[in-house]
């Protein structure tokens, strides 16, 4: 149910963003035929009901999966909206409440998404009640109704024309109609049988009762019930002379019942945004040729851009070549970082060069004491690749182990690489950092303890206060001489900053010292 739920949640979000898009086109395209903004909503439709969409260079969508699929089993639980400030202001809040404690049982991120799940279901199951009640409301209102003609009925405990019934429509009119007026009305209510509009209005509907927690989704249903029954004004006076359309409108007027902003049924005549209406009538001039045309390249460009995902920027150590010099522990030889920096970075530190060579099938490390030397070279083969493409079993000179891609975005946009080799009890971890555009800053160490550094931002270059508190910098590739109070270090980060007391980055890729 969890993952059903964050599924939903995602997709809810990506149609958030068209429902914005909407909103604005609306505006642009009001010398268009109403027609059109139909087709608008329907690309919103389409990304509610499709869990799945094709990655384009060309989305508008900010990030297809705002809320990750394994969030409650994350150690920093965080969102990703593709929108830097917004993933900033609202991490800091999850990062505070939902991050897992070891010394507790149950997680917190997977308390509150397995309660929201169940709230989520309660909210369908009475939408869905409420739906079912007016149904039978109106049912019963109409169950006396005497036939006009076709599937055309009178009845006098209506107060407005409207079609009920989604298999076998009908129309329904009260008695109190004037006859002058009938047959504006029944034009009206053909107009919408024949564009299907008593299917769309309950899907619609249908729709709102799975999304009902996204307000925006709500505003996009009452827009749409006006878009619907405005299109089909325009279906009717497209022909009409200019005192036709005066007598149309005067129906409107006198056929006006109260509005329920939020109904399932049925396609009232004079129920929804009969002020609107009018005006648009009284308005009506057949658009031009060029107008109409226009229309269409904007929703085609729409659906293009809305009903694709971006593209994951997915890394394969296949044809990559990696050449990095790597800071090493002297006592026991573990590769504590690996970057593209100079050697004077780490004065006291042991370095050695490694250079991997990828090709198709297989690759070989390179290892030397010195930049400069031969070194011995270690080949090993690819044999197999697990389906997520992360992760690969490697053989060869006798050894086995596997290799690993992990990638991290961050506050920015880039991205850092890990390529992992994992032989025998020997890991070797290769970081590509993009050091021009990581967010970093200069800062002097305060205080040190068994766990943590507090920190000191220099020339207030960091935007996070007096006092940073960075956890396990052991971690980072910071050597031990280099966590003496007074120390100066170059801090490379994520890019956020979260406000708890003391400040905390959100995640730290790598510590540098600097020389006095």
């Amino acid at each position: 149910m969890q993952e059903i739920f964050i599924k939903i949640i995602n997709m809810s979000i990506s149609a958030g963003w068209i429902v914005i898009a909407v909103m604005l086109l609306r505006l642009a395209l009001k010398k268009a035929p109403k027609r059109a903004v139909i087709f608008l909503w329907a690309i919103v439709a389409v990304r509610l009901v499709c869990p799945f969409s094709p990655e384009s260079v060309l989305s508008l969508i900010p990030s297809a999966e705002t809320v990750p699929a394994d969030i409650v089993y994350s150690e920093a639980p965080e969102i990703q909206s593709g929108v830097p400030a917004l993933d900033s202001a609202v991490n800091s809040v999850i990062y505070n409440n939902l991050k897992p404690d070891a010394s507790e049982s149950a997680n917190p991120a997977q308390t509150a998404v397995s309660a929201a799940a169940v709230l989520w279901i309660a909210g369908i199951a009475a939408m869905l009640v409420y739906a079912l009640v007016s149904v039978l409301k109106i049912r019963g209102r109409v169950r006396e109704a005497v036939k006009y003609r076709d599937n055309i009925w009178l009845c006098d405990r209506i107060s407005t024309p409207f079609i009920f019934g989604v298999f076998r429509p009908s129309v329904y009119l009260p008695f109190s109609l004037p006859e002058n007026e009938t047959e504006y009305v029944i034009a009206h209510e053909k107009a919408h049988l024949k564009r299907h509009d008593y299917i769309l209005k309950p899907f619609a509907f249908l729709l709102l009762c799975v999304y009902w927690f996204n307000p925006l989704l709500w505003a996009a249903y009452v827009l749409f019930c006006r878009d619907i029954e405005l299109a089909c004004d325009e279906t009717v006076i497209e022909t009409m002379k200019p005192e036709e359309i005066k007598e149309y409108t005067s129906a409107l007027l006198e056929c006006s019942a109260p509005a329920k902003r939020i109904s399932p049924c049925p396609l009232a005549f004079g129920e929804t945004g009969v002020k609107s209406r009018i005006k648009a009538a009284l308005k009506y001039r057949k658009p031009a040729v060029w107008v109409a045309g226009a229309a269409g390249i904007v929703i085609i460009a729409a659906a293009v851009v809305f009903l694709t995902s971006p593209v994951k920027k997915e890394f394969s150590p296949d044809g990559h070549d990696w050449t990095f010099r790597c800071v090493q522990d002297g006592e026991n030889g573990a590769i504590l970082y690996c970057s593209e920096s100079e050697s004077d970075v780490y004065p006291d530190a042991e370095i050695r060069e490694y250079s991997l060579n990828m090709k198709k099938e297989s690759f070989s490390l390179l290892s030397s004491l010195e930049p400069e030397g031969e070194g011995s070279s270690y080949s090993f083969e690819r044999i197999s690749k697990k389906p997520d493409g992360n992760i690969y079993e490697i053989s060869g000179n006798g050894e086995t182990g596997y290799m690993s891609v992990g990638k991290t975005e961050y506050y920015g946009g880039t991205a850092e690489y890990t390529l992992i080799i994992t032989v025998g009890e020997q890991s070797y971890y290769f970081y590509e950092l993009d050091r021009g555009n990581t967010p970093m800053f200069d800062a002097v160490v305060t205080e040190t303890h068994e766990n943590y550094i507090l920190i000191e931002p220099l020339d207030n270059e960091a935007e996070a206060g007096s006092v940073i508190l960075i956890s396990q910098p052991e971690n980072y590739g910071l050597p031990a001489s280099y966590r003496q109070t007074g120390s100066k270090i170059r801090v490379f980060y994520s890019g956020e900053i979260l406000t708890i007391s003391p400040s905390t980055l959100h995640k730290t890729y790598a510590i540098y010292p600097l020389s006095d």
